[in-house]
């Protein structure tokens, strides 16, 4: 079984403006909010047999409305989210924990602001949880990369052809996820972004599967007008 946890918990503080009054996941993108994307594929996608949405507290009842509006009928809970990306995470595992029929499915947990991610993306996800217990999606890094300890000068060059950019889904067995999770308790680690650094605690290796550059992450509105330009070509795409 492969369940979607789709992340929409967040205020989206860097994308609020006068104009923008609403959370960025609630934001009306070409006719259609941001967080109604992400759930239109995966409720889409054949493999996928069950979405939880992770929400603010103050938005569950519009996230409720968005969900009837387009019939995922796939979705079987909105929860609310924690004040950290990890807590949010972990409000959605304990509540699949809850129903223990489901037994130990894949979980595919991403960023609802991450809104055109590809059937594709999570085919590879899936394949890949078939020989893995736990994967990430990512991109190798194209530009030069360095480190800098004071934001002023550089302190290190890094060799690019080991550097990759983490995006989501994020892939993991339920139970080893839900371990990981409390083990980053117990070491009182609870601001962590990303679920696959929690495998480390475990020593559990962590498979990569390639992503690609149409599921970036819509942070800024400045990103709006690079997410449009792939968006519109995706559309032509299909047309032709």
């Amino acid at each position: 079984m492969n369940i979607a946890i789709i992340l929409a918990g967040g205020y989206g503080s860097r994308f609020l403006n006068e104009s923008n009054k609403f959370p960025k996941q609630f934001y009306e993108f070409c006719r259609k909010e941001v967080i109604a994307y992400s759930l239109d594929t995966f409720n889409k996608h054949p493999q996928i047999d069950k979405i939880v949405v992770v929400s603010n507290f103050e938005y569950i009842k519009k996230t409720e409305e968005i969900i009837k509006k387009y019939n995922f009928d796939k979705v079987i809970g909105v929860v609310s989210g924690g004040v950290t990306r990890q807590a949010s995470v972990y409000s959605a595992i304990e509540f699949l924990s809850q129903d223990v029929s489901l037994g130990n499915p894949n979980v595919l947990i991403h960023d609802a602001a991450r809104l055109l991610v590809s059937k594709q993306v999570i085919t590879n996800n899936i394949k890949a949880l078939e020989e893995s217990k736990a994967v990430t999606t990512i991109l190798p890094c194209t530009d030069s990369m360095i480190m800098s300890n004071d934001g002023q000068t550089i302190s290190e060059s890094l060799d690019r052809s080991k550097i990759y950019v983490v995006q989501t889904p994020q892939s993991f067995k339920l139970d080893l996820l839900r371990s990981a999770h409390k083990f980053a308790q117990t070491l009182n680690i609870f601001d962590s972004t990303d679920d696959a650094s929690l495998m480390k605690l475990l020593n559990e290796e962590v498979k990569l599967v390639p992503g690609n550059k149409a599921n970036m992450k819509l942070t800024t509105e400045e990103d709006l007008i690079f997410i449009k330009a792939i968006f519109e070509n995706l559309q032509n795409k299909e047309e032709e």
